[in-house]
This record gives structure tokens, C-alpha cells and sequence, in this order.
């Protein structure tokens, strides 16, 4: 099935209007300059790259081929269009008409009877010479000349649905995201303020940041706005969300050049802070050093059946308590595990999760049962198991879904493939943390060896005994171990209490959550949950075991890994 010119387009970077077409970056070679133009021509869309690549480059560097660009059956102009949204000037003279054809195809249209490319009713089917205009002209310049909000979406459907909904004017430009023109500014100029409501992915950002920076430079006052749930407004508006509902994008890190003037002014700002406008959500109700912030990684190891799982479900139930749009990347425990692990926290044994029969039998745990799933219903949470996860969809599902806390649970099982790309990967995963502003935490294996003239199995974890400990070490910006003492076979635990230690925290703001820090907690193990039990004695500190500086690579310790592959 052949693709439209809006798709085509959104697969390219650096598109602007040139023409009756678009030029882009050429995907198929190193372009700084534009080099690609794009259009419709009458059996297919046109690719052609000014630089010499072919076309069969350019599809193939985007992941398509000829049969996506070739119209099923040719340009059905004959087909009854779904809807037609007119485009007139100042006096309300129709211009031209966005037409949406069958199978959510658009395409552009002006009347000319004499023009020889003329079809049935006269019609051309493209704007070659045609004066484009904002949607809802005439009703724009009233909007801005009685000093009144104008709201500015994504498409005709979009615009139409938002007035009929709020009794606000809305208005959209032709062919979508992307495709703003020098000649549409000039409307604007005045405006009381613009709201954008931007689309949820990544075209509509780039569109509602472009437009914002030139509304700006006008100087328009610009909001930009995004739906609750769903891509766009229409999404948000069937989901049963009024106008007040609209949210703003989470912020993220000036990127560039950012001046002493401009940091003069954000440090004024800052001062005015609220709990709120920074916040930490612990992972572990009572122990200061699991608040996790947004913006940074956190790494989380123990050996296996220690608690990482239990620690990040537990953080996960905090988190979408308060509203924390969460993605749980889990590389080994299904949905329908992790779910019952979750149900668990409100009481109920994981042994009768596991025997639905036996629960249902159990009047008390049957209704405690429905107010776990009741409750569960409304979290903002998103489970994605994926044995064979790549970081690629990682970042990709995080750009698209706009999560705000994400657990990869766990790293060593995540496909990096040759272990020279492993430093590289993991950059990217904190990359995509500081650039989206987002929480992460990466759950790792410790190594399973034993250490010391005695060979103390599963001893007290030290920062090195992550594996792939220079990266991990590198990137946190906390790292952090949960550990409890197991008898010399290692086999059974010893004692009732089990350790968070924190091994290294780059943003040191108490001795509770500085490097060494060790804090005493329970488990129960009805609930799968942990408690605070309070600081260790310092007799109590393993001594010469908790001391190895994180910023120096520990050449002793073997990472279990070849030169070629891991797992």
C-alpha cells in the first residue's frame, strides 16, 4: 500500500516548502544543505536528490521501497472525497480546498476549468501558483484584531473539532506539520497570545518549536500545549478531557549555545522554585538516598533474588500514584508477572496470584483483589516486554510515548550485541535521559564470585562488582546496591534485614545519600515490599569492604566477559 506525501515527509529531516513541492536533507548521504526535492507527480511521489543519489538510496535510507511511493491504482481524483475544508483569502474567495480522500489520503486541489492538467470538475490537483493561506482567514484576523487567544493545531479536522468543542477559534496551515511559510507570519502579528497544540510525536514537536521560535521573534507571547492521551486534540477530546485538561510538554535542557545573560535570568529564576518544580520521588518510602530525579540515570544491582525487581516495582507503584507517566522495559519477567507482583503490594500472597482458583475461594482476597486491579486501572504505566529489546526501540518508545520514568529491568539481558558498542549504547540510554529530561533506572546483575582469602560467597557489593563496571560507573548518577547476607553456600540469608548501599552519587546532598551510606531495610513478604529499618551501627560496617573510589578504574576485577559477545 502506497504511502502519502505527509508520511513521506515525516520520515525526512530539514523539510520546507520550495515550490509546488518540499526540499529535505538527503538521507542517503551527508547533507547540510537541502538537497532532496519532494513531490507529488500524477502515478507516484518524486524523490530527486540534486547531490546524485539515486532514488533506490534515498527509499532504502529510509526504509522504503518503489511500491510505497507508487499509487495503489494511480491518483483516484474521481474518488468521493471523505471531506473537503475550503482555504479563502481576507474576502472569504475560496483559494483552494484540502480534500481528504478514502484511506486518510490528502491531497490539494484549486478550481481552474482552463488549466490543460484540469480534471473532472475542473480541478487541479496541486497548487502551482496558488496563494497559500492560514485556515479560517478571515476568522483569524478577527480573532487577533479583538485581542482574543488563537489556538493553533494540527490539521482541519483538528481545528473544526476544538471551536465546536470549547467555542474558541482554531486554525491550522495546509498540509500539516512541518510546512509553515514566511507569507502565514504576518497574520499573527499582534496577537493577544498563540496556544499551540502540538501533536504527540516527534514531527509535531519539531512543528510546534519552529513555530514558536518565529511567533516569537514578532513578538507573540506562545504557549504550547499538548493532549492529555492520544496523538492529538480530537484523541484527547473522545477520551472525555475538557480545554482545562490540555498539558504542557515536559521541559528539557537548553541545548546549544546558552549565554551569562540567559543564565543570569535562569538562576533568578530558579531561586523561585517550588518541592514541586524539582521533584524527587523515592523509590523507597523513608530512605533519602532512592529519591530518583528527573534528567539522570540511576543504576540498581544486586545478585539474583536480592530485590532489584521488587525495588523498581515498588518505585513504580510510587510514581504512578502521583500522576509519573512510566514505561517498565522488562527483558524477562512477562507482564502478566510483574502484574501480579504489583497486586501483591496490597496484600495478597503471591501464591494465591499464582492459583487464581484458590483466590477467588478466598471472599476477603477476592475483593482485595479488585480494589488492586481497580486502582491499577488508572496508573499512567505501560509495561513493554521484549526479550530481544534493543536500545534503539528504547529511545524510540520513550520519544513517541513521553515517559517521564523508565526502568530497564534488566541491562545484561538487553541486546547490545558486540561488546564494542556496549560504552557507546549505554551513552546513548543517558543521553536520552538528560535530553528528554526523564528518570531512568537500570537494573544490573552483580557479579557472582567469590572475594577475599576466605572466598566469601556473595559478599557485600562493591561499585566494581557491577559488570561492565567503568561504563556504569561512569554514566549513574547514583549507583546503588541492594544486598543481604547469605550463609557460606550461599544458599540461605542470614538475618532478617536487608542493605541499601549506595556505592556512588555524584550529587551528594546529605550523609544519607553520600557514597558508603548504608541503610537497614525490611522486607514483607506478603506485601513484596520494602521499609526503612533504620542506619547501621557503625560497628556494623563491613570494614575495608565499602571503600574503592568509584572515579578509578579497579583493574583487579574480571568482567566475566570475552572480547566478541555477551548476554
Amino acid at each position: 500500500m502506497s504511502i502519502s506525501l505527509d508520511d513521506l515527509l515525516e520520515k525526512l529531516e530539514g523539510v520546507t516548502p520550495s515550490g509546488s513541492g518540499f526540499v529535505a536533507l538527503c538521507p542517503a548521504h551527508g547533507d547540510s544543505e537541502p538537497s532532496l526535492s519532494v513531490g507529488e507527480g500524477e502515478e507516484r511521489l518524486l524523490l530527486n536528490c540534486l547531490a546524485g543519489c539515486t532514488q533506490d538510496e534515498v527509499l532504502k535510507a529510509i526504509g522504503l521501497t518503489w511500491r510505497d511511493i507508487v499509487y495503489k491504482a494511480g491518483p483516484n481524483f474521481d474518488a468521493t472525497p471523505d471531506a473537503v475544508y475550503p482555504y479563502v483569502d481576507e474576502a472569504g474567495n475560496v483559494l483552494f480546498e484540502a480534500v481528504r480522500m478514502p484511506g486518510k489520503k490528502f491531497r490539494q486541489r484549486h478550481l481552474d476549468p482552463e488549466n490543460p492538467d484540469a480534471k473532472a470538475g475542473g480541478y487541479v490537483w496541486n497548487l502551482d501558483g496558488v496563494r497559500r493561506v492560514m485556515y479560517r482567514l478571515p476568522e483569524l484576523i478577527q480573532t487577533v484584531a479583538d485581542g482574543k487567544t488563537v489556538y493553533l493545531v494540527e490539521g482541519e479536522k483538528d481545528a473544526l473539532r476544538f471551536t465546536e468543542e470549547t467555542g474558541k477559534f482554531a486554525t491550522t496551515l495546509p498540509m500539516g506539520a512541518g510546512k509553515w511559510r514566511d507569507e502565514y507570519t504576518p497574520f499573527f502579528m499582534g496577537a493577544k497570545q498563540v496556544i499551540i497544540i502540538q501533536d504527540r510525536d516527534e514531527p509535531g514537536r519539531r512543528h510546534a518549536q519552529k513555530v514558536s521560535q518565529i511567533l516569537g521573534a514578532i513578538g507573540v507571547p506562545v504557549l504550547i500545549l499538548q493532549s492529555k492521551e492520544g496523538k492529538d486534540v480530537s484523541d484527547h477530546f473522545d477520551a472525555g478531557h475538557d480545554l482545562t485538561a490540555l498539558v504542557k510538554p515536559r521541559a528539557t535542557p537548553k541545548r546549544g549555545i546558552v549565554t551569562m545573560a540567559e543564565s543570569y535570568e535562569a538562576s533568578l529564576e530558579y531561586l523561585n522554585y517550588r518541592p514541586m518544580d524539582l521533584p524527587g520521588y523515592p523509590l523507597i518510602a523513608g530512605v533519602e538516598a532512592s529519591i530518583v530525579r528527573p534528567g539522570r540515570l540511576y543504576a540498581g544491582g544486586a545478585y539474583t533474588g536480592d530485590g532489584k525487581t521488587t525495588i523498581a516495582l515498588q518505585g513504580t507503584r510510587n510514581l504512578t500514584a502521583q500522576g509519573v507517566r512510566t514505561g517498565y522495559f522488562t527483558l524477562e519477567m512477562s507482564e502478566a508477572d510483574l502484574r501480579n507482583r504489583l497486586i501483591a503490594q496490597k496484600g495478597i500472597p503471591l501464591h494465591l496470584l499464582e492459583q487464581p482458583w484458590l483466590l477467588k475461594a478466598e471472599p476477603a482476597m477476592n475483593t482485595l483483589y479488585h480494589e488492586a486491579i481497580e486502582e491499577m486501572r488508572d496508573w499512567p504505566l505501560e509495561i513493554i516486554y521484549d526479550t530481544h529489546l534493543k536500545v534503539e526501540r528504547v529511545v524510540e518508545e520513550i520519544r513517541d510515548r513521553e515517559y517521564e520514568f523508565v526502568i530497564i529491568d534488566h541491562l545484561h539481558r538487553l541486546g547490545f550485541g558486540d561488546r564494542r558498542h556496549l560504552e557507546e549504547q549505554i551513552k546513548t540510554l543517558t543521553n536520552v535521559t538528560l535530553d528528554a529530561n526523564i528518570t531512568m533506572l537500570v537494573l544490573c546483575q552483580l557479579r557472582r564470585y567469590q572475594r577475599g582469602k576466605d572466598m566469601v560467597a556473595y559478599p557485600p557489593p562493591l561499585l566494581q562488582d557491577f559488570r561492565e563496571t567503568e561504563v556504569i560507573g561512569n554514566e549513574a548518577s547514583l549507583a546503588f546496591a541492594v544486598w543481604r547476607q547469605r550463609d557460606q553456600e550461599g544458599l540461605s540469608y542470614v538475618g532478617d534485614n536487608s542493605q541499601f548501599r549506595v556505592l556512588k552519587n555524584r550529587y551528594v546532598t546529605s550523609p544519607r545519600n553520600q557514597s558508603g551510606h548504608i541503610e537497614l531495610m525490611t522486607f514483607d513478604r506478603t506485601t513484596q515490599l520494602f521499609a526503612t529499618g533504620g542506619l547501621m551501627s557503625e560497628a556494623q560496617v563491613p570494614t575495608g569492604k565499602f571503600t574503592t573510589p568509584y572515579d578509578e578504574p579497579w583493574e583487579g576485577a574480571d568482567d566475566g566477559l570475552d572480547d566478541t559477545e555477551w548476554d
